[in-house]
């Protein structure tokens, strides 16, 4: 098969890859980032303690008036003997009866403030949120339409590479992006055939170690990759070499079963510049 032919076909698969996993990256983040957006959006950030603690308040008013009816019997006591002690018990416990009644009312005022506070706060909270209904619909409107649309981008580089796999060039092992990288590369730097790096000794080698940094070799490549692509669907002289190419090499091997390939990777090259021609979203990080 045609060297130049093949690197073309490999590069589409390889861009293709990159396409696909570009949009699925894209939608996460925008799912991630429109969940979070109607949760702000529709989420009260409600805070306890709306009801005044009236229980508290009785208690002390309870505590209180156990310790007015001690202070009582002790200051009749003491008026009863005339005893300097119990007269002083009985003013001590008046004391602590009248202050822990202050204190208490205190306390119940400030608690009676803060509820008053906390429900404002809140009410404030289920306007804001009754108040973004409107604005929640809109996003989920648009949220909709855009999971539709990264959906059909996502199902059309799918099939775009389905037409590529089932052209049977490449084994199911190699078809992933690793291996697309790695035989791509291996071709384009050097003169070897695809039969010669698919039985290269270290080409497992080679494709496990750009598996393992493959998070980092897709930040360095994507943009570039896209760039490239995008700019090559626009230039109509590159586009007219490469499909005179293929339909020649088409006509050149109608007598032989490479005429096939050469045809429907025509056919495939036209859909693929096609479509990098308008995955204007591919662009942006």
């Amino acid at each position: 098969m045609n060297r130049k032919a093949l690197l073309l076909y490999l590069r589409d698969l390889r861009d293709l890859e990159f396409a696909r996993r570009k949009i699925a990256a894209i939608y996460e983040k925008e799912e991630y980032k429109t969940k979070r957006t109607l949760e702000q959006l529709g989420t009260a950030n409600l805070r306890g303690g709306e009801k005044t603690d009236v229980g508290s308040f009785v208690k002390v008013l309870i505590a209180a008036g156990v310790l007015g009816v001690g202070a009582y019997f002790f200051q009749w006591c003491g008026r009863i003997d005339d005893n300097f002690f119990l007269n002083m018990v009985s003013k001590l416990l008046w004391g602590i009866c009248i202050f822990s009644v202050a204190v208490g009312i205190i306390a119940f005022i400030k608690d009676i403030s803060a509820t008053s506070a906390i429900k404002n706060s809140n009410n404030a909270e289920r306007r804001r949120v009754n108040n973004n209904q409107g604005t929640i619909q809109n996003i989920q409107k648009n949220w909709k339409l855009r999971q539709i649309y990264l959906q059909k981008e996502y199902d059309k580089v799918l099939k775009l590479q389905k037409e590529y796999y089932n052209m049977n060039i490449l084994a199911m092992q190699y078809r992933n992006l690793p291996a697309l990288i790695y035989i791509y590369q291996y071709m384009s730097t050097s003169k070897a055939s695809l039969e010669v790096v698919l039985l290269h000794t270290h080409m497992e080698d080679g494709i496990r170690r750009i598996e393992s940094k493959l998070n980092e070799i897709i930040a360095q490549n994507e943009q570039i990759i896209f760039a490239q692509h995008i700019a090559e669907s626009q230039n109509e002289k590159i586009i007219a070499q490469n499909e005179n190419m293929l339909n020649s090499l088409s006509e050149i091997e109608k007598n032989t079963g490479d005429a096939a390939y050469y045809s429907r990777m025509a056919e495939n090259y036209g859909r693929t510049v096609a479509y990098f021609e308008t995955a204007r979203y591919l662009e942006g990080r």
